[in-house]
């Protein structure tokens, strides 16, 4: 998700406020499988969290997000996977939707998704990356 929100690292709003001043601030949103998800983990270049107060994660930063928006087929193999195993479809979510009473303004979203999931899921059982 792409918003606006100024300084979201260091707020003290608590999860509502949080999620009040968002849905009026997002500027586009992205869905990635699970697949390039685990690409994106095991790339050295994105800051993974394994010590301190959070979970074990990797972070993007809005670069990497704008990259999946803007030029699927490019974020992807920069990424380390083929494009050919994905495929992807844009959206423009309209104005007018509400979540739990608040409005969520207009924005596009890009759904990226595996093009055999079948096939990427037997791989990942059988063979885990941890």
């Amino acid at each position: 998700m792409g918003h606006g929100f100024k300084g979201i690292k260091s707020t003290n709003k608590d999860v509502i406020e949080l999620f009040e001043a968002l849905s009026g601030l997002t500027y586009a949103g992205l869905v990635l499988p699970f697949s390039l998800i685990m690409q994106l983990h095991k790339n050295p270049k994105l800051k993974t969290y394994e010590d301190g107060p959070w979970d074990d994660c990797t972070r993007i930063n809005s670069t990497v997000v704008n990259k999946f928006i803007i030029d699927p087929d490019g974020a992807i193999e920069k990424y380390g996977a083929d494009p050919a195993d994905y495929t992807y479809v844009r959206y423009v979510l309209k104005n007018g939707f509400y979540v739990d009473g608040y409005k969520i303004n207009s924005f596009p979203l890009t759904y990226i998704k595996d093009k055999n999931f079948k096939q990427w899921r037997t791989l990942f059982l059988n063979t885990p990356p941890f």
